[in-house]
């Protein structure tokens, strides 16, 4: 009996597997376009002409600076739009709207650090200029969204919501989750006060040979602060998705003359992480007393490192210090804290509210002082018993 339906069986299997095979296909193809794609837009001033190499890498050509913003939109959208969203959601902290509950830590800290109120107030203090750039730019990256709602990355469907309306806030936001990400200040403080702590100021000074002095003491008290317990695999997910830890970089320059003729090689290699896709959006772009080709950030308009027609540039982490970390001493109660003249002074409390995919969100109070708010409520240390935040 079992033999009669070996047969039936091994059809279904087949039949099974082509229906997989035709199915990934196809859901892998979802945001791909068709080699010849002509494009209506109200927005557009004159004819904008785009070339794909082999590789696709995109050649756009426009007859001015407002239409090639729109174009570099465009097709940071066109192929890294879902990258670029969940960059943005990342810095804001609202992974969880996407993700659900297992990136509530993640979004707790980003909020804690504020980025989006920092992106804002950059964005205030910018050129007029700059300004029109970003609007042009989000124009490209809205009108992919616009006119594709059939054919989104795949990924969008997978966790079943839909990007929101691009604005130069959010190319703003990425700037400032990239300048986090090369900060290693930010980690290196909590390394070494933690390496203080565990063998003594002395010793741990050795890791850092030129540095006098490395203070783990209340401003206002000799005696030495407990630090807290700091949580390394919530550190330790934050630096392998969103911080450096490990990244570095380094460029420089050769030249020499031939006669009258000057050459020159400038080499440049950022040690970003190796992501998929990558972090970096290779493009030539063209108009009128502009030509340049080089390297952009998907949500940013400008070319990070490339060359033009007689210069060309890079960029490097200097790995400078650039961000301290202050424990705050607890006052009478959760509520209060002691500043740095040593008066007792009530926290400022913001409410926030996370949402969270498939429950409820999640209502919490983020606690404040005259500086910043508080990482320690963000997990960034597990610490239920010491005495300072």
């Amino acid at each position: 009996m079992f033999y009669k339906n070996i047969p039936a069986l091994l059809i279904s299997v087949l039949v099974l597997i082509i229906a997989i095979l035709i199915f990934s296909v196809n859901i892998t193809r979802v945001g791909l376009h068709n080699n010849y794609t002509e494009i209506q837009s109200n927005t557009l001033n004159k004819e904008i002409e785009v070339y794909e190499n082999f590789n696709g890498i995109p050649h756009i050509v426009a007859g001015n600076e407002q239409d090639l913003f729109y174009a570099i939109g465009y097709y940071h959208a066109k192929d890294r739009l879902w990258q670029m969203d969940i960059m943005r959601r990342a810095a804001e902290g609202r992974l969880s709207e996407a993700f659900g509950e297992k990136t509530l830590n993640q979004d707790l800290f980003f909020r804690s650090i504020e980025m989006g109120d920092l992106a804002k107030k950059s964005l205030n203090k910018m050129s007029k200029k700059s300004i029109e750039i970003l609007k042009s730019y989000s124009k490209g990256v809205n009108s992919y969204i616009n006119n594709n709602r059939d054919r989104l990355p795949f990924e969008f469907g997978t966790l079943d919501y839909e990007p929101e309306k691009w604005t130069p806030y959010h190319s703003v936001l990425i700037g400032k989750l990239m300048a986090f990400e090369m900060s290693f200040s930010f980690w290196s403080d909590y390394s070494l006060s933690e390496i203080a702590m565990r063998i003594g100021k002395d010793k741990a000074k050795e890791f850092v040979p030129n540095e006098k002095e490395i203070s783990i003491s209340n401003q206002n008290n000799s005696e030495p602060i407990l630090l807290p317990e700091l949580d390394s695999n919530f550190i330790s997910s934050l630096t392998s998705n969103f911080g450096s830890g490990y990244t570095g970089s380094n460029s420089w320059a050769i030249s020499y003359k031939d006669g009258t003729i000057n050459h020159t090689i400038l080499a440049n290699d950022p040690h970003l992480p190796i992501n998929l896709p990558s972090r970096w959006y290779q493009m030539h772009i063209s108009a009128p007393n502009l030509n340049v080709v080089g390297y952009s950030i998907p949500g940013n308009p400008s070319i990070i490192a490339g060359r033009n027609d007689s210069l060309t540039w890079g960029i490097t982490n200097v790995m400078a210090d650039i961000c301290d970390i202050y424990l705050v001493k607890k006052g009478k109660n959760d509520d209060y804290y002691i500043d740095e003249n040593g008066i007792e002074t009530e926290f400022e409390f913001v409410r926030d509210t996370i949402k969270i995919n498939g429950k409820e969100g999640f209502q919490y109070y983020r606690k404040r002082t005259k500086m910043s708010a508080l990482l320690s409520e963000s997990h960034i240390w597990n610490d239920n018993k010491s005495k300072n935040q």
